[in-house]
C-alpha cells in the first residue's frame, strides 16, 4: 500500500489488486458457485476489524483470488451530515 501526494493534485491511495472484484460481484455472477468454504472465510474476515465503518455493504467488501475479504471504502464512514453516515438512499 502506498500513497501519491502531490500539489494541486487530489492525493491518492495506492493498494493491492483484489482479482475477484467486490463481494457484490461474486453473489451476483451466476456462472460462480459460491458454497460454503468459500464463503465463511470471507465472512471472518468482515466481521475481524474493531472498526465502525458505517457504510458496509457488499459492493464495499473487496475479495482477493485467494478469496480472502478486505473493507475498503471509508470515506463516507467519517461525515456526518445531517446525522447520519453511510450512503444516501442505500
Amino acid at each position: 500500500m502506498g500513497a501519491v501526494i502531490e500539489k494541486g493534485v487530489e492525493p491518492m491511495l495506492i493498494m493491492e489488486f483484489m482479482d475477484m472484484g467486490s463481494l457484490h460481484d461474486i453473489l451476483h455472477n451466476e456462472s460462480f458457485p459460491l458454497d460454503g468454504d468459500l464463503l465463511l472465510p470471507i465472512l471472518r474476515d468482515i466481521a475481524q476489524p474493531q472498526v465502525i465503518h458505517g457504510d458496509l455493504k457488499a459492493h464495499n467488501v473487496l475479495v482477493d483470488g485467494k478469496f480472502r475479504a478486505k473493507v475498503a471504502d471509508f470515506g463516507l464512514s467519517a461525515k456526518k451530515i445531517i446525522g447520519a453516515t453511510g450512503t444516501p438512499f442505500w
